[in-house]
């Protein structure tokens, strides 16, 4: 507590002016409240003032001035916090020159994984009598496998002959002058005990680790570097586990806490009863004394007997972006706990606080909602575990001026499989949002006369449910369709299919990835086949399909995949977007593909396929999924207002992140070296 806490000062009074103070009303008490409080915000203040002397505790705006004082001066475009780079530099310049304060550099900078290579080490060369290098071979060695399979990548030991090409443009690699630094831009993500799939084959014997059923690759969970200028390995970037690597190291990738672990119930399967397989077929059975055998490429599970209870699991999947329904930080979003006041949940080791009562289901706890007065319902249904729910909530009925928030608890995923499609009608001024889900099975549909509907940080699975190989059983599908009178529907952070709107919605859509599943399928349109859909503003997205709206009133570094039609092509604007040729659409500025006038149609047609838009993956599902390629042309990549790359992923600021990293390499690297950048991921 503060020493000027208004109760302590008005204590340091003479008695006498206290028994006054009481005789009059106490007007020196109300005055000491507001000195008191004042003083408190002085004396945090000051401390504060304290705290911004050191870098490890300073307000962020303070860190440029703390920079300033050791010459570290902002790049342009500047996107990741500089608190890192400045804390170290004096470790920089004691260490410059040398590779691990580049592999140091390049995390503080990119706040990505990295790792440097010099190719010099790696280089098929007569050794000197002085300098042996004893594992530098003349050829590779056939037999082992483990290093063949890093080939290529940043933690290779096979030489190679050398190769003159400037590895600043990405061409060339091994050559004595050479530094390679290697990024990896995608993150493991993790899924605590959620509920495992079970393969429809009739064995009982085989499940999927993904809760949707699809193959999914498992990834490490990289390990924090020990201490600053400590060279990355293996264990601290994550990536796809390899199957020869999960046997070869099962204790460091399984375990309740590590990258991997499987429960039956609630007793963890230990890692002595754990055998890893190739399970493509499925033909493989369970080896004689194991349990279970994982197959880590496709994230499959095979029992040697049926499992006894509720197959939970815990894995690392792979993606670009905290975009979609995921594990990550919500705090700001959903609130402490005890803002709920209805609680889903079934997992039986969710620690929970006494006395909260629990719901099996969503639909259980709409209905107990719905059994309350009006006046006495809560505004929050809550799940707060990992778990599957198979729920039929075919109407969810809104009251007037009601508002209803179904969410998941912070750091969870709950997977909602809807065994029908959910329709929400609401009454006037009525408002439903939906925050951190993943919804598969059907679709969603808002009827009546609902006010709003917020989708935050949700994934409504394209293509609805997806088959073995991650194929889209339902492609071209809606995920939400939107029948309700004049209603506002704003969705943020999220994945989902097709959009079917009246005529009459407004959509707003920001930092998300709108999937029809194929270019030539519709992503947005009217509530009919054909039909022109609602107002739409669309900003830093991705849609993948054809749109055909009244008003496409603002798209903003968005990359859209299929042809564009609006109705009024007199207002609204694009800027900033990749337009497919054969859209109608309002004004443009700075759009992509970009013909100047008078430009043969055999080199149209050149630069149109040029400036198409490539992509890791296009399938949900893969840890690449609607990642832009790294070697497109500038115009996509360094498209968006900011010279950032357009679509879903513009707010991370990978280009600027690139350019502040080779900006900071031109100090730190020895004369005569020159360094590339190589994504790893």
């Amino acid at each position: 507590m503060s020493r000027y806490h208004a109760q302590s000062l008005y204590d340091l009074l003479p008695a006498v002016y206290r028994q006054r103070d009481v005789e009059h009303g106490h007007p020196l008490e109300d005055l000491f409240e507001v000195l008191g409080g004042q003083a408190e915000v002085l004396e945090n203040e000051i401390q504060r003032l304290y705290d911004n002397w050191f870098i490890e505790t300073c307000d962020e705006w303070a860190v440029p001035y703390l920079g300033d004082l050791l010459g570290v001066r902002p790049t342009s475009g500047q996107q990741v916090s500089t608190r890192a780079e400045v804390a170290n530099t004096l470790g920089y310049r004691r260490r410059k020159g040398t590779l691990a304060v580049i592999e140091q550099l390049a995390r503080d900078v990119t706040a990505w994984p990295a790792r440097a290579v010099e190719y010099f080490s790696l280089l098929s060369t007569t050794q000197s009598l002085d300098h042996l290098r004893l594992e530098n071979h003349g050829t590779p060695d056939l037999r082992d496998g483990a290093a063949l399979a890093r080939l290529g990548g940043a933690f290779e030991d096979t030489p190679h002959l050398l190769d003159v090409r400037r590895i600043a443009g990405g061409h060339g690699r091994y050559n004595v002058a050479n530094v390679g630094v290697h990024l990896w831009r995608l993150s493991a993500h993790e899924v605590h005990r959620v509920v495992a799939h079970e393969v429809d084959d009739g064995t009982g014997l085989h499940y999927a680790f993904s809760p949707l059923g699809n193959d999914t690759s498992l990834f490490s969970r990289p390990e924090d570097i020990g201490r600053p200028f400590d060279r990355a390995t293996e264990r601290n970037v994550p990536g796809p586990i390899p199957r020869r690597t999960l046997d070869e190291h099962l204790d460091d990738f399984y375990g309740e806490q590590s990258s991997i672990g499987v429960w039956d119930g609630e007793i963890f399967i230990a890692p002595e009863q754990v055998a890893v397989c190739d399970l493509t077929d499925w033909e493989h059975t369970v080896p004689t004394g194991k349990t279970i055998s994982i197959d880590p490429v496709l994230g499959r599970i095979a029992f040697a007997i049926g499992p006894a209870a509720e197959v939970r699991v815990r894995y690392h999947f792979g993606f670009s972006a905290h975009t979609g329904g995921g594990t990550y930080d919500q705090s700001d979003l959903s609130g402490p706990f005890g803002a709920a006041a209805l609680r889903v949940g079934t997992d039986p080791l969710q620690e929970r606080p006494e006395g909260v009562e629990r719901f099996a289901s969503v639909g259980e706890a709409l209905a107990h909602w719905t059994s309350m007065p009006v006046d006495e319902r809560p505004r929050v249904i809550e799940i707060d575990d990992n778990s599957t729910y198979r729920e039929d909530l075919a109407a969810i009925e809104l009251p007037r001026n009601v508002s209803l928030t179904i969410r998941a608890a912070n750091r969870r995923r709950p997977t909602l499989l809807l065994t029908s499609e959910s329709s929400i009608d609401g009454d006037e001024g009525s408002e439903l949002v939906l925050s951190g889900l993943l919804i598969g099975g059907q679709g969603i549909r808002a009827t009546g006369r609902l006010r709003s509907l917020r989708i935050t940080d949700c994934t409504l699975v394209p293509g609805r449910r997806l088959g073995e190989q991650g194929e889209a059983l339902a492609a071209g599908a809606a995920s939400l369709t939107v029948e309700a009178a004049t209603p506002v529907i704003s969705i943020r952070n999220s994945i989902l299919g097709p959009i079917r709107a009246a005529v009459d919605a407004h959509v707003t859509i920001w930092d998300s990835i709108v999937d029809a599943n194929d270019a030539a399928n519709a992503a947005y349109q009217g509530l009919q086949d054909g039909e022109a859909g609602g107002i739409v503003e669309v900003h830093r997205a991705t849609v993948v399909g054809s749109v055909r709206v009244t008003e496409l009133r603002l798209a903003s570094d968005t990359l859209f995949l299929g042809v564009i039609s609006a109705a009024k092509q007199q207002e609204g604007c694009l800027r900033f977007c990749h337009i497919p040729v054969g859209s109608v659409v309002p004004r443009r500025f700075h759009c992509q593909p970009a013909v100047p006038e008078g430009t043969p149609p055999d080199q149209v047609e050149r630069l149109v396929v040029a400036l198409r838009p490539r992509f890791t993956s296009l399938r949900y599902g893969d840890p690449g999924y609607c990642q832009l390629s790294t070697n497109i042309r500038a115009e996509i990549r360094r498209g968006a207002g900011d010279e950032s790359e357009m679509g879903a992923f513009s707010r991370l600021k990978q280009t600027q992140r690139e350019d502040s990293l080779r900006i900071r390499l031109r100090e730190y690297l020895r004369l005569g070296m020159e360094a590339g950048v190589l994504y790893e991921s």
